[in-house]
């Protein structure tokens, strides 16, 4: 299995209280997946502007200043993580409600991984769009079955 995919699968599975795939998983990987702290907040910043620097994976403007990383990712009503290897930063990860109230109970999450782990097909569905003007692009996404939780 791949880095990128099992940073993937920790973050699910942490999140889904899958806890003995996630403890294996970083076992076999040596990982550690935690809480994002204000010391984070640098290396987050360098992911952070790395990915969105293209334009052409997240809705952030190319040119956000890292005085804004604070109200994107690291904001009081969002929880924030972290997996490492080594004591590097390799992505992070952030889990909110995706409405208010009555919606709360829905979660939107979002991770990032470093630029240089990516490009290995991780949560990618070839050709699962057709854009109007770029025809079938590929799709991103995570999915779990919330039938069977």
């Amino acid at each position: 299995m791949n880095k990128i995919l099992t940073i993937l699968h920790l973050f699910v599975f942490l999140h889904y209280n899958y806890q003995n795939k996630a403890l294996q998983l970083i076992k076999t990987y040596k990982l550690n997946i935690r809480k994002a702290t204000e010391t984070d907040v640098d290396k987050v910043w360098e992911i952070f502007s790395k990915v969105i620097k293209t334009g052409d994976t997240y809705v952030f403007n190319p040119n956000t200043p890292k005085a804004d990383l604070k109200k994107h990712w690291f904001a009081d009503y969002m929880e924030t993580y972290v997996i490492e290897e080594n004591e590097q930063i390799l992505g992070a990860y952030i889990i909110k409600p995706n409405q208010i109230d009555l919606g709360s109970h829905i979660a939107n999450c979002s991770y990032m991984v470093n630029p240089n782990s990516q490009g290995k097909g991780i949560g990618t569905t070839p050709k699962g769009f057709k854009h109007s003007e770029l025809g079938f692009v590929d799709t991103y996404i995570m999915y779990k079955d919330l039938k069977k939780s």
